[in-house]
This record gives structure tokens, C-alpha cells and sequence, in this order.
């Protein structure tokens, strides 16, 4: 989801591999070759945003839409090699996105609709903040020159980050639901927008992997119910699963528990 380029041949690029995890690629001939340098190793995450402070150092956030324990990623040797940092341990899936540096030390990450975490050592230890919330984007002029966007362009300079003190509400445009939730033989899922985007619907378990494709194309503006294969629906052993939903608005997730 997010690209770095060290000089005309050499690069990362961050994304996902739907059925393994968040991925880090890394090119030394501009492109032409991309080399597989890491692997989450767990579905339905993605390799959000990155950050390099400097030739060598850099690090990406990891979105988590099953509940994995937050974390990021940090490399010292120019995205050779990666290594994963918690964050937070509670399983919460909190879809870490924004992420940005002043220094190799000083950071922060921000999960979507949740406090911003703070770190002072590189990653090593982390710290919520609750003042500051839903940042998605990170732009450094300077170590003591940082911008950032969400509810409010937040701005960091004489030492801290400031913005309005009240964030804005978070509202949701798109319709998104699921009936009955427990479900057994039957599981509908309604979903409705306002104007024409491309919608992407699918079934996982908490370990992230890919059960049913349930809707995959345009979607007119409007409203419209989905039918989960009842014949799928037999054969899931009772736990939870997660809904996903992605369209040209953002990602949304429910969480639906077979009995």
C-alpha cells in the first residue's frame, strides 16, 4: 500500500498477499525484479505506510482486520531484512494505517478510529495517547517540522504534536450489516451506498484466511442483500469469523459467530 524509493534502482514497496499476509518487496534494478523480504505470515494484514528516517532505517505499520495483536515493522539495514515490533496486546484488530517518525526514536502510529501510540526508543516500548486519533497520512519537513492528516491536519513543532483540542466524529456513509448474528444455516449480509464504487466482499476466519468470495465488482449506488452459500454455511465449525467489506470508501469489518 505504500512505496520508498533510496535512489533510481533501489526500492521497497509494502502491500498484502490475501491468502499469507502483510508483504514488504524490495527491487535493486528499478523495478524490473522484486525480491519477497517479508511475510506477517498472517492473513488479512496489510503492510500499510512507510517510513524512512535515512538510507538505513524505516519503519511500516501494520493493519490487522482479524484481531492480531497490533504491531509494526523496523529495518536498520535499507529493507533487507525486517523485524516485527508489538505495539499493543490486546487482539483487538486495530487497523494500525498512519504512521510517522521525527527521528529514528521518535514515532508514532495511529490505529483508524483509535488513539495515536507514541514511542521515544525506536519502537521498543509504546505509549497511548489519547488526544490525538484517526491519523492516516504523515508528512515531515523536518524533525522538528511534522504534519499530519485525519479528523483535524495535526501539526508537531516545539515538541509536540498539537491540533483543535475535539476530534471530529468519524461518520459512516455506506450501509453495512449482518442478520442473524449468532447465525446456523443462514447468513445475510446488506450493504448500501450512495454513489457507484467497486465493492469487495469476503469471509475469513480469525486466522485470517480466505473462506467464501461472496461479491466482487461495481456496485451501483444503493442498496442490496447477500446470501452466504448455505452448503459453506454447513461445513463452518462454530467460532467466530469476520466480514469484510471494501469499496473506494475505506475498509469495515463485522465479526459474525456460527453457533
Amino acid at each position: 500500500m505504500d512505496i520508498h524509493f533510496f535512489d533510481e534502482n533501489v526500492g521497497v514497496a509494502s502491500g498484502i498477499i490475501e491468502t499469507e499476509g502483510g508483504v514488504i518487496l524490495r527491487t535493486t534494478d528499478g523495478g524490473e525484479n522484486w525480491t519477497l523480504v517479508h511475510n506477517t505470515n498472517r492473513g488479512l494484514e496489510y503492510i500499510w505506510k512507510l517510513d524512512f528516517l535515512n538510507d538505513k532505517v524505516g519503519y511500516g505499520s501494520v493493519a490487522s482486520y482479524v484481531g492480531n495483536t497490533t504491531i509494526v515493522v523496523k529495518t536498520t539495514d535499507g529493507g533487507k531484512t525486517w523485524t516485527e515490533l508489538e505495539v499493543d496486546d490486546a487482539t483487538n484488530g486495530l487497523e494500525t494505517q498512519g504512521l510517522g517518525f521525527a527521528t529514528e526514536d521518535l514515532g508514532w502510529t495511529a490505529p483508524k478510529k483509535h488513539g495515536m501510540f507514541e514511542t521515544r526508543d525506536g519502537g521498543k516500548t509504546w505509549t497511548e495517547r489519547d488526544d490525538l486519533a484517526n491519523v492516516n497520512r504523515f508528512f515531515r519537513l523536518s524533525k522538528d517540522l511534522i504534519y499530519a492528516s485525519g479528523s483535524y491536519v495535526y501539526k508537531y513543532g516545539d515538541g509536540e504534536p498539537n491540533a483543535a483540542p475535539d476530534p471530529l466524529p468519524i461518520e459512516e456513509s455506506e450501509l453495512f450489516e449482518v442478520s442473524p448474528n449468532p447465525f446456523d444455516h443462514e447468513l445475510k449480509i446488506k450493504i448500501g451506498v450512495e454513489k457507484l464504487t467497486f465493492a469487495k466482499l469476503d469471509l475469513f476466519d480469525l486466522q485470517g484466511h480466505h473462506l467464501a468470495s461472496i461479491y466482487n465488482d461495481e456496485f451501483p449506488a444503493g442498496e442490496r442483500t447477500f446470501t452466504v452459500d448455505p452448503d459453506l454455511l454447513a461445513q463452518l465449525p462454530a467460532a467466530t469469523y469476520v466480514v469484510l467489506l471494501r469499496t473506494h470508501g475505506g475498509f469495515r469489518k463485522l465479526q459474525v459467530v456460527k453457533q
